[in-house]
């Protein structure tokens, strides 16, 4: 099913152009048009401030394995948490919007988009000019590879991505299974 078909025809028109898309595949990143409702993310970030409280609404069958900052790891760490939308009904919400989904597929030429991953979203052109220099590795402006920060690569490559639809495939049985750890 095309991801853009659950679409009207005003998200429609914000979907990535053709331009967009090529400089999606040279740069690594893309920045949208705003697509989502104030009242959505309004939620969304209730949702972020709650789960910062330790609230969930769901809990995982498991609970290690995966990046799950708490309050007791200290607030001078970068917050790190996966999973938040199984545990989260806003952030949930936020993540399953259509037009998330049609965005990325364009993105990605693809008909649908099975894997999602957490992404720094601002307004502020500092902070984004900061965020794309830290994700692109913070290689710094020299004619060769220097770094006076630590950087990060978020992209995801074509053989991760591919592992990620696979397990997606099972994700549902394997939250209802009990875990079984092997030392």
């Amino acid at each position: 099913m095309d991801d853009s078909k659950h679409l009207n025809h005003e998200q429609l028109a914000l979907l990535p152009t053709a331009e967009d898309v090529a400089f999606y595949e040279e740069h690594g990143w893309y920045i949208s048009q705003k697509v989502l409702p104030d009242e959505i993310i309004d939620e969304a970030i209730k949702g972020s401030e709650r789960y910062y409280r330790e609230e969930r609404d769901t809990l995982l069958s498991i609970s290690s394995g995966y990046s799950d900052w708490q309050p007791k790891d200290g607030d001078d760490v970068i917050r790190n948490n996966e999973f938040v939308s199984l545990q989260n009904k806003q952030l949930r919400f936020l993540a399953l919007q259509p037009i998330i989904g049609a965005i990325a597929s364009r993105l990605a030429k693809t008909k649908q988009i099975r894997l999602l991953d957490d992404q720094l979203v601002s307004d502020d052109s500092t902070l984004v000019a900061k965020a794309r220099f830290l994700a692109t590795q913070a290689r710094d402006s020299a004619p060769y590879y220097q770094h006076s920060e630590i950087g990060y690569n978020y992209r995801l490559s074509n053989v991760l991505a591919g592992i990620g639809r696979a397990q997606l495939r099972v994700l549902s049985d394997r939250i209802t299974q009990t875990p079984v750890f092997i030392t």
